[in-house]
């Protein structure tokens, strides 16, 4: 290899190790492997109407109940989720959407001081969310209000 060939070939690594990403001033950029999302089980979708029509006559007193989804869960909401109002494992009452409204609206029945869960099925994903805290029954009372509903906090159910 002659002196010449040498030289350009110098000057190449040279240049290549400043401007090629090579030089300490240009990190190689490195492709971060992302984590798959979790898997969530997946359900049918519930019979919730049919069960809170089973304890209309079975408690005297009533309280309604508006409410809405958060932000995360609002823009994917579809016309056939459903939002039920639970005492322990009995469904006390179930919402219906009001489109004009965009709020969930649900007559709850019970006795004053029950603790109250809502929970939530998402037909496009077939995935179930239970509130984060319960709400007191208190008769003859709203929890929210059409102009003001009350924003559910909701966690993925994780266990079938």
């Amino acid at each position: 290899m002659n002196k010449l060939t040498k030289i350009v070939l110098f000057a190449a690594l040279v240049l290549c190790g400043t401007s090629c990403g090579g030089g300490d001033d240009d990190p190689i950029p490195v492709n971060p492997v992302t984590p798959d999302p979790p898997q969530y089980p997946t359900f049918d979708a519930p019979q919730w109407q049919n069960e809170a029509q089973g304890v209309v006559n079975k408690y005297e007193s009533t309280m309604t109940a508006y409410v809405t989804l958060p932000d995360s869960l609002s823009d994917k909401a579809a016309a056939n989720d459903q939002i039920a109002v639970f005492c322990g494992a009995e469904c006390r009452g179930y919402a219906f959407y009001d489109n004009d409204a965009k709020v969930w609206i649900a007559m709850v029945y019970g006795n004053a001081g029950d603790a109250l869960a809502f929970k939530y099925y998402s037909t496009a994903t077939r995935h179930l969310y239970n509130a984060t805290a319960t709400v007191p029954f208190a008769p003859d009372t709203q929890y929210g209000n059409p102009d003001a509903p009350q924003v559910l906090s909701l966690n993925i159910e994780t266990q079938k």
